[in-house]
């Protein structure tokens, strides 16, 4: 079997540069049985640091079409996916000797490549729930009817897909996330009242929520300090809006409580990530949002660092039985939940082996790797 792996116009495929959707593909391809063959297709990256996989679309044309990849991301009948697509299309003969076309998040990609006339199967990967891209619920039966396959990275991924739309919704199943499991990111010992915030530092992430929930353990006499690692989006140093009003709270914070009680590291290459992990007492994750698989509690548990979340979106069947889950927005309660980690020894070392068992034994990339393929097989076989 030969599969196109379509990467999304603005995703490369580098260690660095790259994001989740980069990681996932690197990592299934590296730790593949070798009965499916995979050949990525993605836009312009810079080699030095990309992943070691077969990738092609990436040469000196595609720099060109780079201005044409712009458009909005929320609706299939705008232009953004057409160019991408019709280039691959020119390029690789409407994928010619390709058994199928799996595509990552893009739902108009899909959509396009049948208005250019490919007639081969279609796999659509959701990493996030369908209406993040395609808000109009009108427009789910054109891309629904565009696709023979449909992967999802939770189960409450597939349920939002689902809802109204069971009769016309393909052939489903759902295929996690992964993490590589490695004992070398265990240091010998921890920062005992570190708790750790990453991820992109937007509304929904809950970082103004973090800041608040360690002034609480402040105000308690625990010493915690809050690391802060991430930025606007992946390699950038962009400051917005939001990051503005979290760093002016997070100034009064320090002035209050010491200069070093909230620190902000900066976007970090995932093996620093995983580093800062490691050092971490306490993973903390305050969405605001429905988040659909949430990637990083999974790297976090495989540092053995125990997660507190809250109870949204994918994350309570991620988290299964590890780790705390938060129902209320409140300092209060957030603090409550993170003392016992914080205080009793005892406790935390039965939920850090708790969490890093958890992750071994459902999220390692060759399970992850084997239960794609296994998918493949029995959905396009």
């Amino acid at each position: 079997m030969k599969i196109a792996v379509v990467l999304p116009q603005d995703e490369k495929m580098h260690a660095y540069y790259g994001g989740a959707i980069a990681r996932w593909v690197a990592q299934v391809y590296l730790h593949r049985s070798g009965d499916i063959n995979f050949t990525v297709f993605s836009t312009h990256f810079q080699k030095k640091g990309a992943y070691p996989v077969p990738v092609q679309g990436h040469g000196f044309l595609s720099r060109f079409i780079q201005p044409l990849l712009r458009f909005p991301k929320n609706d299939t009948i705008t232009l953004r996916g057409l160019f991408w697509m019709a280039y691959l299309c020119l390029t690789t003969n409407h994928f010619k000797g390709y058994d199928a076309v799996h595509i990552h998040n893009q739902v108009h990609y899909a959509v396009w490549l049948r208005k250019l006339g490919y007639q081969g199967k279609i796999i659509l990967h959701m990493h996030n729930t369908v209406q993040t891209f395609l808000p109009d619920r009108s427009q789910w039966p054109r891309l629904y009817q565009s696709i023979d396959m449909a992967l999802f990275c939770s189960h409450f991924v597939l349920r939002s897909a689902r809802n109204g739309f069971e009769p016309i919704l393909p052939k489903t199943a759902v295929v996690y996330n992964g993490v590589q499991l490695s004992a070398h990111n265990l240091p010998p010992e921890r920062q005992a009242l570190t708790l750790l915030f990453a991820g992109r530092l937007v509304k929904e992430k809950g970082l103004l929520e973090a800041m608040e929930i360690l002034a609480e353990l402040r105000k308690r006499g625990i010493q915690a300090i809050l690391n802060v690692a991430g930025a606007a989006g992946f390699a950038t140093s962009k400051i917005t809006p939001y990051m503005a009003l979290a760093q002016e709270r997070a100034d009064a914070i320090n002035a209050h409580y010491g200069a070093a009680t909230i620190r902000f590291l900066g976007y970090r290459s995932h093996e620093a990530l995983l580093e800062e992990m490691a050092r971490s007492r306490v993973f903390l994750f305050p969405v605001l949002w429905d988040e659909p698989f949430g990637m990083v509690m999974v790297e976090a548990m495989s540092t053995g660092t125990p997660v507190v979340a809250s109870r949204r979106g994918g994350i309570p069947e991620v988290l299964q039985d590890v780790g705390t889950l938060v129902d209320e927005m409140k300092p209060s309660v957030w603090a409550d939940a993170l003392q016992p980690y914080l205080q009793d020894n005892a406790f935390w070392e039965a939920q850090s082996k708790a969490a890093l068992q958890h992750v071994q034994e459902n999220f390692g990339w060759p399970k992850i790797s084997a239960d794609y393929e296994g998918t493949l097989r029995l959905g396009l076989g």
